[in-house]
């Protein structure tokens, strides 16, 4: 349980600073940030559901190495349905390069969570003595 909850870490942080990092750029060259409490609402869920999906993911690669990429991108189609559920990139007031910066960040974190898992089970088979 300790390698689900550090790889899910690593991927939640780097979820969040790739968010922030590319507000801040967007804030230096001028964009301004529209939206209002609706869409700091929905990024803050989504944040959640990111978290949730991503130990969910890390647990289940765990129990089930072979199915690890089949698992990370089932987590990440998860997070763009609920995503769109809750944004709305469709619509006349959306933002849909918000939408696209957070489905980034996500593809960003299950990807590093993904990497995190094949070095653990790599770690795990040279320190039993096998060999991939």
């Amino acid at each position: 349980m300790v390698p689900a909850l550090l790889l899910s870490a690593s991927g939640f942080l780097l979820f969040v600073g790739l968010h922030d990092l590319a507000v801040s750029v967007a804030v230096e060259l001028g964009r301004s940030l529209r939206g209002g409490v609706g869409w700091g609402l929905t990024v803050q869920l989504a944040f959640y559901a990111f978290a949730i999906l991503l130990l969910m993911f890390n647990v289940a690669a765990i129990s089930w190495p072979a199915r690890r990429v089949h698992l990370a991108v089932l987590a990440w189609g998860a997070f763009a349905v609920l995503l769109t559920l809750l944004a709305n990139p469709f619509a006349s007031w959306s933002h849909p390069y918000r939408f696209l910066l957070l489905q980034s960040c996500a593809l960003a974190g299950f990807g590093l969570s993904l990497a995190g898992q094949g070095l653990w089970s790599r770690h795990l088979s040279e320190r039993q003595g096998h060999v991939r």
